[in-house]
């Protein structure tokens, strides 16, 4: 079995500290021979992601190390974007929730199949100047999807998301350490086929709100007992999805580092053979 590491919100900013920070990640999945694979924000700001010219030329320089870009939404401004985030994704953001009941009509209108595949459209454009081919995975902010979104992809002729969170719980045990949230109850199961659109859903960043230096040893733990579920979850069906933030890791990085190290080691003892992209897999 092989997984993919992937990593959200390049493209997000072009702050230099965050070009410093995804160029560590880089340099970091390099050493440990794993190539990564980031979706890249196209119109973040209201700019295409093409003008972010320092942004583009570490871009560049990683993909020519071997690291693949996919789709990250169009704009990433709100989690909303492209319908609502699952279930248990708002026990912790529950002013997505609020904002979408408070302007139902307003989220109902930018939910239809064709104003979100005028985002799609806009995004692909903007990519395919920025890497010249089309996208071949779209990712969303948030984990927000709706039917709508899964066929305008289709209508983009985009067949891959990775879109969903497999068990967002687990998440929200990270912040709220509630025993009740510390369980496997899948909000999505794998893998799932929505409009012609195949959505590989993926395991959870379960250090997206940190790693205090207290709870590395509960994190592990978690980690390993997540990742046992999913890996049974996916059975024989699929490649392994890896989800993770560049600007998270790098909050708590000495933290972070030595716990995705020893996790992936142990990937390695119960049979996951390697990494690869999804521009590798899917061909």
């Amino acid at each position: 079995m092989r997984f993919i590491f992937t990593n959200d919100d390049i493209g997000g900013t072009d702050n230099p500290q965050h070009i410093r920070w995804f160029e560590e990640v880089c340099a970091w999945l390099e050493g440990m021979g794993i190539p990564g694979t980031f979706f890249w924000v196209p119109f973040a700001g209201g700019k295409p992601g093409y003008e972010k010219k320092d942004l583009m030329k570490a871009v560049e320089r990683a993909k020519t190390r071997g690291h693949d870009f996919q789709l990250h939404g169009l704009r990433h401004d709100t989690c909303l974007e492209f319908g609502l985030p699952s279930k248990n994704s708002t026990i912790l953001n529950t002013k997505v929730l609020n904002e979408y009941e408070s302007n139902r009509k307003k989220w109902e209108k930018e939910h239809t199949v064709e104003r979100l595949g005028e985002k799609i459209n806009t995004g692909v454009k903007i990519y395919k100047q920025a890497f010249g081919r089309k996208p071949l995975v779209f990712r969303s902010p948030c984990f927000g999807m709706c039917g709508e979104a899964y066929k305008a992809l289709a209508g983009a002729g985009i067949k891959y998301s990775s879109s969903r969170g497999i068990n967002p719980l687990a998440t929200a045990y990270t912040a709220t350490k509630n025993p009740e949230h510390r369980r496997w109850d899948p909000d999505f199961r794998l893998p799932a086929e929505f409009e012609g659109v195949l959505e590989m859903g993926c395991m959870e960043d379960l250090v997206i709100f940190g790693l205090p230096e207290n709870e590395y040893a509960d994190r592990i733990d978690l980690f390993k007992s997540e990742m046992k579920n999913y890996i049974r979850e996916l059975g024989d069906r699929g490649t392994g999805i890896f989800g993770s933030h560049y600007w998270a890791m790098m909050s708590a990085w000495d933290r972070v580092r030595p716990l995705y190290e020893e996790l992936f080691s142990w990937l390695r003892s119960i049979g996951v053979s390697g990494w690869t992209t999804f521009s590798k897999s899917l061909k």
